[in-house]
């Protein structure tokens, strides 16, 4: 059944979510440590924190990818090996 078989990229696809909103609560608490603990009312650092934090996942997907690319290569290379 095709609803039952997770593709290795479908469940990429759920792990980069779910690391998104990881990234956004832990954003969202710091925020509101700095707001709350340190009396530091700066509009633009919510902002700048979220995004900063963002910005983690954007390298991991880059290498994901390349790293998938190059294994691909190897696998095709490998699969015309005569004996």
């Amino acid at each position: 059944n095709k609803l039952t078989k997770m593709t290795p990229s479908y469940a990429l696809g759920l792990f980069f979510i779910v690391c998104v909103s990881v990234i956004w609560t832990i954003a969202s608490v710091v925020i509101q440590y700095i707001y709350h603990e340190h009396q530091f009312n700066s509009p633009y650092l919510i902002t700048y924190i979220g995004t900063s934090l963002f910005t983690v996942l954007l390298p991991t997907r880059l290498f994901w990818e390349r790293r998938q690319r190059c294994c691909k290569k190897v696998r095709h290379r490998g699969s015309n090996v005569v004996l």
